[in-house]
C-alpha cells in the first residue's frame, strides 16, 4: 500500500475507541506500541536517506501483500506527534526492512504513463534505476536487460477495521553504502499503484534491513 493512501489513518485517535489487534508476525498489531533500535541508523548516517523513526511509534495500519505464495505483512507506523513515518516490512523468518516515503509522481498524460509502464521499455524493471541522481541496481530477477514489474494486490486494514486495497506493478533495487558501522544495502522500491478508488501514481520508497530484535512491540 501506498503511504498516499495510509496518510488518512494518521488522523485516528488510537487507544481511546479500538483497542490493539491480535500480535502478528514480531508481535506486531494495529494499535500497539513499537519501539525501534535506533543503532542500525547510526551505523548509516551520513550515507543513507533512511532516518530514524523516533523512539515511540505506534502501528496505524497493516498490510498484507501475497507473492509466489509468501505473504509479507506491512505494518505503517506513526512517530511522535503522531506523523506517518514509515513502514515496517516482515517475512516472518526472511525479512525485515524499514521503508520510509522518498517520492510520489503523478504522470499526467498516457504517454507518461508509457513510460513508466510500457511491457516493452517502461522505466520500472530497468536493470538499473536513476533516484534524483543515485544509481540503483535491480534486485528482483538481476540482470543487464528490463524485465516486467513484479503485480500484486495489497489489502490494509485501518485501526477502525475498515479496509483498503490497491494494485501495484512494482520494482526493489538497491545499492551499496558505507556508513560508521561499515558496508550495508539501502533498497529503493518503485511502485505503479492504483487504489480502488481510480487514483494512480507512482510511489518510491527508502529502505534498509533491520534484525527482528531490533523491532520490540508492546
Amino acid at each position: 500500500m501506498s503511504f498516499r493512501l495510509i496518510k488518512d489513518i494518521v488522523a485516528i485517535k488510537l487507544g481511546t475507541h479500538e483497542k490493539p489487534a491480535p500480535k502478528g508476525p514480531l508481535g506486531l498489531g494495529l494499535g500497539r506500541a513499537v519501539t525501534i533500535d535506533e543503532a542500525p541508523f547510526i551505523l548509516i548516517s551520513g550515507a543513507s536517506a533512511v532516518s530514524y523513526p523516533g523512539e515511540h511509534c505506534t502501528v496505524i495500519g497493516h498490510g498484507t501483500v501475497a507473492v509466489g505464495g509468501v505473504t509479507a505483512h506491512r505494518y505503517y507506523v506513526s512517530g511522535p506527534g503522531g506523523a506517518l513515518a514509515g513502514m515496517l516490512q516482515v517475512v516472518p523468518d526472511q525479512e525485515c526492512r524499514y521503508f520510509r516515503p522518498f517520492d510520489e509522481v503523478y504522470p499526467a498524460s498516457a504517454d507518461e504513463w508509457r513510460f513508466w509502464l510500457d511491457p516493452a521499455d517502461g522505466y520500472i524493471g530497468y536493470p538499473c534505476f536513476d533516484a534524483k541522481g543515485t544509481l540503483y541496481q535491480r534486485v528482483w530477477s538481476p540482470g543487464e536487460t528490463r524485465v516486467a514489474p513484479l503485480s500484486f494486490d495489497e489489502t490494509v486494514e485501518q485501526a477502525d477495521g475498515s479496509r483498503g486495497k490497491a494494485e501495484h506493478n512494482a520494482m526493489l533495487y538497491a545499492r551499496a553504502i558505507t556508513g560508521p558501522g561499515g558496508q550495508a544495502w539501502e533498497y529503493l522500491l518503485v511502485s505503479a499503484v492504483q487504489s480502488a478508488d481510480g487514483n494512480a501514481w507512482i510511489d518510491l520508497m527508502l529502505g534498509i534491513d533491520l534484525l527482528p530484535a531490533a523491532v520490540t512491540a508492546f
